[in-house]
């Protein structure tokens, strides 16, 4: 018998000898004994972090003993919850969402990227086409609850499977815009996302990532073979918001760029198994580069951007990272459930940790924010039903009006299909009757909304553009 066990129970025996029959009954059975002990064993053989493990066990049975209508769940929950924040304990719910989202490929959400920081789950963006566009979730409202659950300091992984779910099935979001909080009831479609997608701004390659999926890498070595086609070198890589993913992805994205070496340093639990990677061929003066980051650049995106700035391959701009440099394992249990352990940290090329430290730019810029000149606007009409095939002067103001807003790109005096779809995008979000014609109460909408917004200028990217046009 454990130690810690032998402990509990003595100190059961002095002080409730009448209530033995009571106190055995919220004991763990032995198959519930049998998985605790498992657990707590890998973990504590494999939590990078360290932990004992009659400390986890004593954890354990204090739990069942103060929260026996908690079960099984209960306790799992806490053993994890006494480890660091990327570490939990996932119901067998949670994962077969899981492995529905990550293998099976049935995932199903509402089409959000989400940036994860300190204290809060912002959303950066919306998915063109997705539910939660259609719905009126808009970028920068702040992710507060899901089905009526605070979602307050909840792991990212339980955020995320919570959102996500069955196709057709239903789901609540409420969201802080503003002063307000406004709730969304969405229907989960199958989502697609492009993950990478590149341009050329003015002799210069642009590729984004919105993640380190596996998809991103052939995505991103079409990208640069489109530029070595066109004479381009100067690459730009856009990381903002990019919450991780893969390590092996960010793996291979370094090797695109870095000379032949060490890219990453892998630290196990104990500091034992200590693993090196490396770039096996030389690609260093192939392309100039720069990376754009910011606080919701994390994980993977801390990788690549640390190595890439440990090796002198590009010059990084923005503002500092999340800081998350570790590494967690998904393990399942008899029960059903799995756990998600934190079981190494990673480090850049040159051995530097970024766990809650981040990476600071080479050149740090910090986006402004600016009111927007509206006196070229031409005055509403607001006299008659404006739908596709319509031309003239109310026509160019309406859709001055949606671009002003980001629904359409440019403006012009013939309504055509875009008008159409821009405007049903708008009615959607503000809970008109989504028709694509601009009626007198869209009309008067678009007209009173507040013009005086503040619009964020993307500095950072025009410091990008600057560092290739200056000639570095």
């Amino acid at each position: 018998m454990k130690r810690g066990i032998k402990r509990i129970l003595i100190l059961l025996c002095i002080l409730l000898p009448f209530c033995m029959a009571v106190c055995a009954e919220s004991m763990p059975g032995a198959f519930e004994y049998r998985v605790i002990h498992e657990m707590a064993k890998y973990i504590a053989d494999n939590y990078k972090f360290g932990i004992d493990e009659n400390t986890l066990i004593d954890a354990a049975l204090y739990t069942k003993l103060t929260n026996p209508e908690g079960g099984f769940e209960a306790v799992a929950a806490d053993m994890m919850n006494r480890l660091d924040e990327h570490s939990s304990y996932m119901t067998a719910e949670t994962w077969k969402t899981f492995m529905e989202h990550s293998i099976a490929g049935s995932f199903a959400g509402i089409g959000v990227n989400i940036s994860i920081t300190t204290k809060e789950y912002v959303i950066v963006s919306t998915i063109p086409g997705s539910p939660a566009e259609a719905a009126g979730i808009m970028p920068g409202d702040i992710l507060v609850s899901v089905d009526d659950v605070n979602v307050e300091g909840m792991e990212f992984t339980a955020l995320r499977n919570k959102i996500s779910g069955t196709i057709g099935t239903m789901v609540t979001v409420g969201v802080k815009r503003g002063a307000s909080v406004l709730h969304f009831t969405v229907q989960r479609q199958q989502i697609e996302e492009n993950i990478v997608r590149h341009e050329v701004r003015d002799n210069v390659g642009y590729i984004q990532m919105t993640n380190f999926a596996l998809t991103a890498v052939p995505e991103v070595e079409k990208a640069l073979e489109e530029f070595s086609a066109l004479g381009i070198k100067d690459i730009i890589i856009d990381l903002r918001d990019n919450p991780g993913g893969d390590l092996n992805v960010a793996l291979a994205m370094c090797r695109f760029f870095t000379p032949k070496g060490v890219i990453m340093r892998i630290e196990y639990a104990q500091n034992k198994n200590h693993e090196l990677m490396y770039n096996e061929k030389d690609a260093s003066g192939k392309y100039n580069l720069a990376v754009l980051v910011n606080e919701g650049s994390a994980s993977a995106s801390e990788l690549f951007a640390g190595t890439i700035q440990d090796t002198n391959s590009g010059e990084i701009i923005g503002t500092k990272t999340f800081g998350k440099g570790t590494m967690q394992e998904i393990r399942k249990i008899l029960t059903g459930g799995a756990m998600r352990l934190t079981i190494a940290e990673y480090k850049t090329a040159s051995g530097r940790g970024v766990h809650h430290v981040g990476i600071t730019p080479d050149r740090v810029v910090e986006n402004t924010w600016s009111v927007r000149d509206t006196s070229y606007m031409k005055n509403m009409e607001l006299t008659k039903t404006i739908k596709e095939g319509d031309s003239g002067e109310g026509v160019l103001a309406l859709e001055q009006r949606l671009a002003f807003w980001g629904y359409m790109e440019n403006a012009d005096e013939t309504a055509d299909a875009e008008t159409t779809k821009a405007l049903r995008v708008f009615q959607a979000r503000s809970s008109l009757p989504v028709t694509g014609e601009a009626d007198i109460y869209t009309q008067m909408r678009l007209n009173d909304a507040d013009y005086e917004v503040r619009f964020e200028n993307d500095d950072q990217l025009a410091a990008a553009m600057e560092y290739f046009h200056a000639g570095r």
